[in-house]
C-alpha cells in the first residue's frame, strides 16, 4: 500500500482474594481485576527507586475510586521478587475462572512500576523476560488485557507486534472488543525517569491527572485509555524534553479488535470533583493536604475541566506567563466544586537562588526565566545593574556595558546585552545572553534564553529556549520552544512543544508537539504531535500522530492522523475520519473516502468511481427483475457503501430493438448488515442498447432499489425487494419501453415537449457470491 502511495505522489496472587468466593454474590456484567506491582529494588547494580511503591500505591487508589475496581478485586504487590509476580500471575488464571459468572464480562489491568531493561522486568536483581510476561498474561482468561509498564526500556516489551516511539493510538473497545493494550512509560531504548518534585515518575504521575479527569477532552466525564495515554505521552515528552537522561517517548502495542469506546474511569461516579471553569487557562498544580502534588495540568481558556478528588483539602496554584495565582479549597463528599476567577488570588513568586536547575519557561508557566546552559546558573535578571537607556554602534563603542539589565536598547548596527526588560531597537543585529521581556527589532535577532514579547525583524528571528509572543520576519523564523505566533514571508520552524499559529509566505515547519495552525503559501511539516489545522496551496505533512485537518494540494498524514483530509491527492497511515479529493489512499481508514480514486486497507465507507478496499472482497451480482430478466454486477467497495459497474439483457418486446437488448451503467449503494442478514440500498442508471456497446444516447433507465438479503456462507447471499423505475426519453423517435400489464395501472406519465418521463415500480431476485 505504501508503495502504491509513493508512486501516485511522484505520485497494547499470590492471591489477596479467597478463592472461595461465592461467585453468585458478584455483579453480573462487567467485571475488572487489577493486578498492580511496585518494586523499588532492581538489584544491586540498579539504583534503589524512590517512587516505585507509592505510584503503584495511587494508581491502585485512582482505579478503585473511579475505575470500577474493588478493592476486592485489586492485589498489590510491592517489593516482590520474580518468582512472586510468575506465581501471582499463574494463580490468577484458575481465580478468574472461578469468580467468573456466566456471561460474565472479564478485563484486567495489570501495571508494573520498578526497574526494567531491553530484556524484560529487573526485581531484586532477577528477571521477568517479556515474552515470559507475555505469555503469563496471555493465560488469563480476560476479554480484555491492558498492562501498564512504567520502567525503562520498557518499550522493548511493544516490539514484537511493531510498537515504536510515537505518539499514542489505541482502537477502542465495547463490550465486544477482544485482545489487549500494553502501554509502556518508554521506548526500547529509554529510561523512565522520576522526580522529586512531583514525588512520582513522570509517566505514571501524569496518566493519574489524566485518569482523575484532566484527559477528558470530550468532557463527557468519562476518561477513555486513549484520552489518558495521549495526554500522559504528551505531558511527559513535554516534561522530559530538557532532563539530564533526555526526552521520554512511551510507547504502545495494542492487538484489540472491536469499536467504541474502552473507559477506564468515570468521573460521573466520584463523590468529590473539582471543576476549573472555562474562563481559566493556564497550568494548575493541585496539592493534598499533605502537599502531595495530587494532579498537574494545563487547560485551555474556554474549556471546563473536572478533576475527581477524594474529599479534603487542597491548595490549588495557577501560573500564567509571569503571573501566580492561588486558592484554598476543600472538597466535600457529595459535592462537586466549580473553581472560579475570582476564587483565585494573586500572589508575588519567592525570589529563590537556582542550585543545578535550569528553570525554563515551560508551558506557559510563570518565567523564572531560563539561563543558557553554558553560562551561571545562579544568575536571575536581578543580577545585573539597571539602565534605563543605552545607545551603541556597536557593542564596544556603546554608552553602557554589555552584562546590564537594560530597559531601552537603541543601535545603529549591532547590540548585545545581558538582559532586556523593555526593548531592542536596532537597525542590524540585536543580540540578548540571556533573556528578553519586550520587544526586539532589526535585520537579525537572537536571544540565547527565553523571550517573552515580540520580534520584529526583515530577517531573521532567533530564540534559543522558548517564545512566547509574536515573531514576524520578512524571511525566518526559529524557536526552540512554545510561542503563540510566529509570522513570515520565509519559513517558521520550531523544535520543541509549541502552541499558537504559524504563517508563512512559504513553509511551516514544527519538529514536536505543536497545537494551533499552520497556515503557509508552501508546505506544512509537523514530525511529532499535532494538534489543530494545516491548511496550505501545495503540500501538508505530518509525520507522527495528528488531529485536525490538512487542507491542501497534497495532504500527508504520517503514522496517525484524526480528522479530515482535503486536497487533490491525500495519503494517510491510518486515518479515523475522512478523506475528499481526487485521489485518496490509507493503510487503515476509520471513516469516508470520497473521491475518483479511492485506495484503502479496510475503508469503512469509500465513495468513488474505483474504490479498491483490501479487506473487503470484490463480489458478483446476477438478478432478474421485472423489466430486466437478466443482470449481472461487479460490485465493489467498503463494509458499509459499495459501487457497481452493470450490465445485462432486458426484455426482448421493446420496439426497435433486436434480439440483442442490451444494458449498460454504474450504481452506487449503502449495505447494513444485520449478523447473518443484511439490507442494501442502491441507485443505478443505465442505458438500453441495441447492440452491446453502443448506447441508446436519448434514453436513460433509472433504478432504486430497497433489497433485504440472508448471508448463506461467506462468498454466497440471496437477495430480493421492491424497486422503482424511471425512464427519461429524449425524444419521440427513441425507445418506448413498456410496462408490464401487473404494473400497467401504477405507472405515471410526463410529457415536456419531445421529452417523456415514466415511473412505474418492479421487483428483483438474485444472488451475490
Amino acid at each position: 500500500m505504501k508503495t502504491f502511495a509513493a508512486i501516485l505522489i511522484n505520485i497494547v496472587i499470590v492471591l489477596l482474594v479467597s478463592p472461595n468466593i461465592n461467585a453468585n454474590e458478584l455483579p453480573q456484567g462487567l467485571r475488572r481485576f487489577a493486578l498492580i506491582v511496585g518494586v523499588n529494588d532492581g538489584g544491586p547494580e540498579r539504583s534503589l527507586l524512590r517512587y516505585a511503591a507509592s505510584d503503584a500505591k495511587t494508581i491502585a487508589r485512582v482505579l478503585n475510586e473511579l475505575g470500577g475496581i474493588t478493592e476486592k478485586d485489586t492485589t498489590i504487590l510491592l517489593d516482590i521478587d520474580n518468582e512472586t509476580l510468575i506465581n501471582t500471575l499463574e494463580q490468577y488464571v484458575s481465580y478468574i475462572k472461578s469468580a467468573q459468572l456466566p456471561s460474565q464480562r472479564i478485563e484486567l489491568v495489570f501495571y508494573y512500576s520498578g526497574h526494567s531493561d531491553d530484556q524484560g522486568l529487573l526485581l531484586k536483581g532477577k528477571r521477568v523476560g517479556y515474552r515470559e510476561l507475555r505469555q503469563a498474561l496471555n493465560k488469563i482468561p480476560a476479554d480484555v488485557r491492558v498492562a501498564i509498564v512504567d520502567s525503562c526500556s520498557s518499550g522493548a516489551l511493544t516490539r514484537r507486534k511493531g510498537g515504536v516511539h510515537r505518539p499514542p493510538f489505541l482502537i477502542d473497545g465495547t463490550t465486544s472488543v477482544r485482545g489487549h493494550a500494553i502501554l509502556t512509560s518508554s521506548s526500547e531504548h529509554e529510561a523512565a525517569q522520576e522526580s522529586d518534585r512531583i514525588r512520582a515518575s513522570y509517566f505514571t504521575h501524569y496518566l493519574i491527572s489524566g485518569l482523575r479527569g484532566a484527559a477528558d477532552t470530550t468532557a463527557d466525564g468519562r476518561v477513555t485509555l486513549n484520552e489518558a495515554y495521549q495526554f500522559a505521552f504528551a505531558e511527559t515528552l513535554h516534561q522530559t524534553e530538557k532532563t539530564q537522561a533526555g526526552a521520554q517517548h512511551p510507547a504502545y502495542d495494542i492487538q484489540l479488535q472491536g469499536s467504541g469506546d474502552l473507559v477506564m474511569t468515570d468521573l460521573r461516579t466520584t463523590n468529590a470533583s473539582l471543576s476549573m471553569a472555562a474562563e481559566l487557562h493556564g497550568r494548575f498544580y493541585i496539592h493534598d493536604n499533605s502537599q502531595h502534588l495530587a494532579a498537574e495540568l494545563y487547560k485551555p481558556i474556554g474549556r471546563v475541566v473536572e478533576l475527581g478528588l477524594e474529599p479534603g483539602k487542597y491548595s490549588v496554584r495557577l501560573t500564567q506567563r509571569d503571573a501566580l495565582y492561588e486558592a484554598e479549597v476543600e472538597l466535600q463528599d457529595g459535592k462537586h466544586l466549580l473553581l472560579k476567577n475570582n476564587d483565585l488570588k494573586k500572589v508575588s513568586y519567592e525570589l529563590t537562588a537556582m542550585r543545578g536547575k535550569n528553570n525554563d519557561i515551560n508551558d506557559f508557566a510563570a518565567p523564572e526565566f531560563a539561563m543558557p546552559a553554558e553560562k551561571n546558573k545562579n544568575v536571575s535578571i536581578d543580577s545585573f545593574p539597571r539602565v534605563n537607556t543605552s545607545f551603541s554602534l556597536i557593542p564596544t563603542i556603546s554608552t553602557t556595558e554589555t552584562m546590564v539589565t537594560k530597559r531601552l536598547s537603541l543601535s545603529l548596527a549591532m547590540s548585545e546585552s545581558a538582559y532586556i526588560d523593555g526593548a531592542d531597537i536596532g537597525a542590524g543585529f540585536n543580540h540578548v545572553l540571556y533573556d528578553l521581556r519586550g520587544l526586539q527589532a532589526g535585520l537579525v535577532n537572537k536571544v540565547d534564553g527565553a523571550a517573552v514579547g515580540a520580534q520584529v525583524s526583515y530577517g531573521v528571528n532567533l530564540v534559543n529556549k522558548q517564545m512566547f509572543g509574536l515573531q514576524g520576519a520578512a524571511a525566518f523564523n526559529s524557536s526552540n520552544g512554545g510561542s503563540f505566533a510566529q509570522i513570515a514571508g520565509g519559513g517558521n520552524s520550531t523544535t520543541a512543544a509549541s502552541r499558537g499559529l504559524q504563517t508563512a509566505g512559504v513553509f511551516n515547519i514544527a519538529n514536536s508537539s505543536f497545537k494551533g495552525a499552520q497556515i503557509s503559501g508552501g508546505f506544512n511539516v509537523v514530525k511529532e504531535d499535532f494538534t489543530g489545522a494545516q491548511i496550505t496551496g501545495i503540500l501538508n505533512q505530518s509525520s507522527a500522530y495528528m488531529t485536525g485537518v490538512q487542507i491542501g494540494l497534497i495532504n500527508l498524514g504520517g503514522t496517525k492522523l484524526t480528522g479530515s483530509q482535503i486536497g487533490l491527492i491525500n495519503i494517510s497511515d491510518d486515518l479515523s475520519g475522512g478523506q475528499i479529493g481526487l485521489v485518496n489512499i490509507g493503510d487503515k481508514v476509520n471513516g469516508t473516502q470520497i473521491g475518483l480514486v479511492n485506495v484503502s486497507d479496510n475503508a469503512d465507507a469509500p465513495i468513488g468511481f474505483i474504490n479498491y478496499v483490501k479487506d473487503v472482497p470484490l463480489h458478483f451480482e446476477f438478478w432478474g427483475s421485472s423489466d430486466e430478466p437478466t443482470m449481472f454486477a461487479l460490485r465493489y467497495g467498503g463494509k458499509y457503501i459499495y459501487a457497481m459497474f452493470v450490465t445485462g439483457i432486458m426484455r426482448r418486446n421493446l420496439p426497435r430493438m433486436t434480439n440483442e437488448d442490451w444494458s449498460i451503467g454504474f450504481g452506487i449503494g449503502g449495505h447494513i448488515p444485520i449478523q447473518q442478514a443484511f439490507i442494501d440500498i442502491d441507485i443505478m442508471g443505465t442505458s438500453p442498447a441495441s447492440k452491446f456497446g453502443h448506447p441508446d444516447d436519448h434514453t436513460t433507465l433509472g433504478h432504486l432499489r430497497l433489497t433485504v438479503g440472508w448471508q448463506i456462507m461467506p462468498r454466497l447471499a440471496l437477495f430480493a425487494g421492491p424497486m422503482a423505475n424511471v425512464s427519461i426519453i429524449a425524444d419521440d423517435k427513441s425507445l418506448n419501453l413498456p410496462v408490464r400489464d401487473r404494473f400497467r395501472s401504477l405507472e405515471k406519465v410526463w410529457h415536456s415537449g419531445d421529452t417523456t418521463v415514466r415511473l412505474w415500480p418492479g421487483f428483483v431476485i438474485g444472488v451475490r457470491i
